[in-house]
């Protein structure tokens, strides 16, 4: 921002609020409570002399380790505001939980990660696939940038391709060609939303290649899918719905 230049910030109160609220408040001198409504309050702050650049240099150089035994042995590193931030989240495990249990029939060569985070699925496909390639997509600068760092931790950067996006890029050129999706969908954003997200990956799979979901409730998901005319596949895990399709 440049000096005057406001932050309008909307969080829900029980994800994170107060200490978000806390943290603008140290790096702007203070923050104001404009509006609330149904659980969310919004946040101003301004860019006043109050600044703090070192508490800001301070919060980008924070970084986490994740180590989990699904993802090897080396640990990711993650950090502040990114998905996922200090452990492996429940539903990449039960993801990953029963792709270890079933496993796609055909060796994938080419691999989604949708959403990727810091790159959990992705970096495990490139993992169990030692010839995959993976192209892992992120709108989250700095999880993206962590995808690149952990890929080059585990020694797989060459084979994990980065794509800084809010969804599957309108142009690639291994569009149609790709043998598995793995996909861990914000089912929290609207509806149209999600469903934006998830409709142009008909056009990215080979046929017979499948997309794997992870999510808390399947109504949404399969009557999206059931729209595109998916052939669906969905049990239910500890907590969460595997949904396998293809097209």
């Amino acid at each position: 921002l440049a000096p005057g230049g406001k932050l309008f910030c909307a969080v829900r109160k029980d994800k994170g609020g107060p200490s978000l609220a806390r943290t603008i408040a140290a790096l702007c001198g203070s923050v104001e409570t404009v509006e609330r409504d149904r659980g969310y309050h919004l946040y101003v702050a301004e860019r006043t002399a109050g600044f703090s650049p070192e508490a800001a240099r301070a919060l980008l150089e924070v970084r986490y380790e994740i180590a989990e035994p699904l993802l090897g042995e080396v640990p990711l590193v993650s950090a502040p505001g990114v998905f996922c931030r200090k452990h492996l989240d429940d539903g990449s495990r039960a993801l990953l939980t029963a792709l270890e249990a079933s496993p796609p029939p055909a060796v994938p060569r080419r691999v989604i990660d949708l959403g990727a985070g810091i790159g959990p699925l992705g970096l495990w496909a490139a993992r169990r696939w030692p010839d995959a390639q993976v192209l892992a997509v992120e709108s989250n600068a700095i999880a993206a940038g962590l995808v690149r760092d952990n890929a080059g931790r585990l020694g797989c950067a060459a084979r994990v391709e980065v794509a800084l996006s809010d969804g599957l890029p309108p142009e690639h050129p291994r569009r149609g060609g790709f043998d598995l999706a793995l996909v861990n969908p914000p089912t929290h954003a609207p509806p149209e939303a999600f469903a934006e997200l998830v409709r142009p990956l008909p056009a990215w799979l080979r046929p017979g290649g499948e997309a794997w979901f992870v999510v808390n409730r399947s109504g949404r998901l399969v009557q999206v899918l059931k729209d595109m005319r998916a052939e669906i596949e969905a049990h239910e895990a500890p907590g969460f719905w595997i949904v396998r399709a293809r097209w």
